[in-house]
């Protein structure tokens, strides 16, 4: 953490972020930096995606109580992915949506700026579309397995 606040001290870098790690070892790094006066953290991107929600229990609570930006990154081949999965085609379906705008209009209720891969510009074209849209369902993709 010295190293990484002597980065934003000399101006090398404006802030600073983490990634894939265990909220327990995000928190005790605000920690230490928080109590030796260092620089800390402006935000935390972890995994996390429909399909993959282990976040939800500790690291983006610890993320809101703590006011850190929470980005998350994110695949499937599960029981319970595929069941998500159906959900998300049948919404897509009734909607008449491409899947992807399902699962990002249900990431941007959650977190404050889903990170979306660019490998053309039809994917591209593709989040922008789904930038607008929201989803009532979201509570049923959740519960997709249940």
């Amino acid at each position: 953490m010295r190293a990484l606040h002597d980065l934003v001290q000399s101006g090398k870098v404006r802030y600073i972020g983490a990634s894939s790690m265990w909220a327990t070892e995000f928190a005790r790094l605000q920690f230490v930096a928080e109590s030796r006066g260092w620089t800390k953290f402006v935000s935390m991107q972890n995994h996390y995606n429909l399909l993959y929600r282990e976040e939800e229990r500790e690291m983006n609570r610890f993320c809101d109580d703590t006011g850190r930006e929470n980005n998350p990154a994110a695949h499937g081949s599960s029981d319970v992915d595929r069941a998500i999965i159906r959900r998300v085609q049948e919404i897509a379906e009734k909607r008449a949506w491409p899947m992807s705008h399902v699962a990002l209009a249900w990431i941007q209720g959650r977190v404050a700026s889903p990170i979306v891969g660019f490998s053309s510009v039809a994917r591209i074209e593709e989040a922008a579309a789904a930038s607008t849209k929201s989803l009532t369902e979201g509570r049923s993709i959740a519960r997709a397995t249940d």
